[in-house]
């Protein structure tokens, strides 16, 4: 079974939901979905440009985290 006819099967089930609670299912998955964007496939060196400056004491230990540190 292809992807076009499990998408027609898929729309005739929905479409012959009698059950609320079902429906009210499927909307939710929906709006789910619709909230999620669509993420562009990353490539090497795609944020190449991004990071312009790092201080000097970058790697140096935080003052916050004494407590945790040996």
């Amino acid at each position: 079974m292809d992807t076009q006819s499990q998408k027609l099967e898929l729309i005739q089930w929905i479409a012959g939901l009698n059950d609320l609670r079902l429906l009210s299912q499927v909307s939710a998955i929906k709006q789910h979905d619709a909230g999620k964007q669509k993420l562009t496939k990353r490539h090497f060196g795609g944020g190449k440009h991004i990071i312009t400056h790092i201080d000097d004491d970058f790697n140096e230990p935080l003052d916050e985290f004494k407590d945790y540190m040996p």
